[in-house]
């Protein structure tokens, strides 16, 4: 059971990063995976800090929203 919960987890996270804007998409990439601060992010993508703050939070809420959903 609890092989199939992670399982239903992970394809749930991707489907959901999959349906974000590009933008958040390069986020997820840049925070998560290359471990860039949000002040190199927001050099990067030419923003401020705290705009990466805001779009990280609102990708944050939405993966939740997603993963509520699902009756584990």
């Amino acid at each position: 059971d609890q092989e199939i919960s992670r399982r239903l987890v992970g394809e749930k996270i991707r489907h959901v990063l999959h349906e974000l804007p590009e933008r958040e998409r390069m986020i997820v990439e840049m925070y998560y995976y290359r471990d860039l601060t949000f002040k190199e992010i927001a050099g990067i993508l030419g923003v401020t800090e705290s705009r990466i703050s805001q779009l990280h939070s609102r990708m944050k809420r939405r993966l939740k929203g997603s993963l509520d959903t699902l009756d584990l």
